[in-house]
């Protein structure tokens, strides 16, 4: 998230702000100087739970940034009044669009209305003479409306983190339609009469106002969390001024209200009941620090507490049930639990991957005595990879093969028997891990004379961890010798499993 800071110099034209409890003003002035009065620091609190079997031990955490404060001189244009005006009561002159001049203004648009060299808000009421004159209702004023004259109104807007709302229509090339003439100097020092065409807006903004939105963070220590906001309007192309539900600003009176690009943005999810039990190693959100912060279950410590691992900040923290929810993903304007959404990925991964055996399984062939790994698809040996030796080809796409750790009843001799050539893939290349394997890692284990896909469920001391194996839900602890890089074989080519794809 991301705050904007605006700065401004001797002569430039501005308006000063005066508000009251009934209505706003704008005041056209002129900066004479600038005086720094003092500086604040914008506060932030994180709070941290510290203690991994107890969620009530909780430790304040104070980030600050630094935030100037201005005292700034200015000019009255009408009254030659000099004062001096905090830098909050100062926004620079609204941009006027000649796109209004010519479309006219609506019933129950918001203006500003000329009054004795100051603009003061207002509501159009009615329009009278095709757009000559308009009804209009000052805020706050409970009198009887009045007429103004079409030259003495402009469309109201606020400024906001150095976006206009609603933005200038210079923001949006294809906003409405219409012709506008513009005066343009050629190198001759000759005026000339430009006249341009716009066209209608191809698409809507994605967002809409008062709609309820997750906002997420892109700061240091902020990432991977999720904020309730709501959209007060598009700023420009791609991006949205919202106001959170649950972040105030540093006086703790107003919602902080903040510009987010459109990438940042996504609907709230759908709810989805939370009856049933958390499993180890689900992706959820947890409600933390007024967010929702994405992590996977850690530990299960009972039927409704659990210890959840954050990857952005490396923590383990304890939640109640009643603060976790199941992540979900918003992905070509659905949502998907993620993890369907990543078995859905692997699932189109492992079929492209078929697919392309089958098309080139002639040149992908597997000539006699080549060392390969072989998959069972036996119940309760799901994700086990087994050493083997192509024998021979015994018919299209399937091959004799001879296991190097797995024996006969007997235990006399090497097991032999067919495989299906989609269940066969060369061994895969080591990778070297010279430091210890990380938490959450996918890894294959040696056991029961194979390889077994797993997880690092926990790191031990003397490279030593525990490995959950999603197929058989157990976990089991194995040195580091014993394992290696889980990675995929793909469209003939090895993908490590733990880097995108």
């Amino acid at each position: 998230m991301q705050v904007y800071n605006v700065s401004y110099r001797t002569g430039d034209n501005v308006e000063v702000i005066k508000r009251s409890a009934f209505t706003t003003s704008f005041h056209p002035a002129t900066i004479l100087t600038l005086e720094t009065n003092r500086a604040s620091k914008r506060k932030r609190k994180r709070t941290r739970n510290n203690n991994k079997n107890s969620d009530d031990e909780q430790v304040q955490q104070e980030e600050e940034e630094e935030e100037h404060v201005y005292l700034v001189q200015y000019q009255n244009q009408q009254h030659d009044i000099v004062s001096y005006v905090d830098f909050n009561d100062i926004r620079p002159q609204p941009p006027q669009s000649e796109c209004f001049k010519h479309l006219g203004l609506s019933v129950n648009d918001k203006v500003d209305i000329l009054n004795d060299g100051y603009w003061i808000k207002g509501t159009i009421l009615a329009i009278f003479y095709e757009g000559f004159k308009y009804l209009v209702e000052i805020d706050g004023d409970d009198g009887v409306p009045i007429e103004v004259f079409r030259s003495n109104l402009r469309v109201h807007r606020d400024y906001c983190h150095g976006y206009w709302i609603p933005p200038p229509l210079d923001h949006f090339p294809e906003a409405t339609s219409g012709t506008i003439t513009k005066l343009k100097t050629d190198a001759n020092g000759k005026q000339l009469k430009l006249r341009i065409k716009v066209a209608k807006r191809l698409s809507e903004p994605k967002f809409s106002p008062g709609m309820p939105v997750e906002v997420k963070s892109d700061e240091d220590g902020y990432q991977g969390s999720w904020y309730t906001a709501i959209v007060i309007g598009s700023v420009g192309v791609g991006q949205f001024l919202v106001e959170y539900e649950t972040l105030k600003t540093e006086d703790e009176k107003e919602l902080l209200k903040e510009v987010a690009n459109e990438q940042y943005i996504r609907p709230q999810p759908p709810h989805i009941p939370k009856s049933c039990k958390y499993k180890l190693l689900d992706e959820i959100d947890a409600s933390y620090n007024d967010g929702w912060w994405e992590g996977v279950i850690y530990e299960i410590l009972d039927k409704k507490k659990y210890i959840v691992y954050f990857a952005s900040s490396n923590e383990k923290l304890v939640f109640h049930h009643s603060n976790l929810r199941f992540r979900q993903i918003w992905i070509n304007s659905k949502w998907v639990l993620a993890s369907q959404h990543k078995s859905s990925n692997l699932k189109l991964r492992i079929s492209s991957s078929k697919r392309q055996y089958t098309q080139n399984k002639e040149h992908q062939s597997f000539d006699k005595a080549t060392i390969v790994e072989v998959r069972i698809d036996e119940p309760g040996y799901e994700g086990s990879w087994y050493s083997a030796r192509i024998v021979r080809l015994t018919q299209k796409s399937r091959y004799l093969v001879e296991y190097l750790t797995l024996k006969t009843e007997d235990g006399r001799k090497s097991l032999k028997e067919e495989a299906e050539f989609q269940n066969i893939r060369p061994c895969p290349p080591n990778i070297r891990v010279d430091g210890c394997f990380s938490l959450l890692e996918k890894v294959d284990a040696w056991y029961n004379d194979g390889w077994w896909f797993g997880v690092i469920s926990k790191v031990f001391a003397d490279k030593k961890y525990l490995v959950y194996f999603e197929t058989t839900k157990e976990e089991l602890e194995f040195h580091h010798v014993n394992l290696r890089t889980h990675q995929e074989w793909i469209q003939g080519k090895w993908i490590n499993a733990n880097k995108e794809v």
